[in-house]
């Protein structure tokens, strides 16, 4: 698996590669777009970091340097964050979330909280109608009681 390397900032191969001529020579080698140690690496492209080139690799990083701006920040953070598990992560995005649609989902969410919360409105109002019949019944009775009394 290639070793990628996606810069936040830009920043020279001689500071990445700690200035030594061996490794700035491997990553000169597996990056062609690099013409020389001084060139500035744009933020957000991916560069290769193996010590020999790969035909391979080199698709993958054209692939990945084709993508929109915001989707390679997006992965380069997604990188920062998760190292080498983030193709675990995009693994499981693909069996188990790709297929689902978070617009839909989202509405429907809202829906049966809207339904929860009328569900929960009715409820109110049904105590509240209680409580207020509960207390014309008290001051009916305390009514009752007074005027027995003073009746009687």
């Amino acid at each position: 698996m290639p070793d990628l390397f996606f810069p936040t900032v830009s920043t020279r191969p001689a500071h990445l590669c700690d200035s030594q001529p061996e490794t700035q020579k491997h990553f000169l080698a597996c990056n062609p777009q690099v013409k020389d140690q001084n060139q500035w690496l744009a933020p957000h492209v991916a560069y290769d970091l193996s010590e020999t080139a790969s035909p391979s690799t080199n698709a993958i990083l054209r692939e990945m340097n084709q993508l929109p701006i915001h989707q390679r920040t997006n992965l380069s953070a997604c990188v920062a964050d998760f190292g080498d598990e983030t193709s675990v992560l995009a693994k499981f995005y693909d069996q188990h979330l790709a297929g689902l649609d978070l617009t839909t989902t989202a509405q429907d969410s809202n829906g049966l909280a809207g339904m929860g919360m009328a569900v929960l409105g009715a409820r109110a109002d049904s105590f509240q109608t209680a409580l207020q019949q509960y207390q014309q019944a008290l001051i009916q009775l305390n009514n009752y009681h007074r005027v027995g009394r003073v009746a009687g």
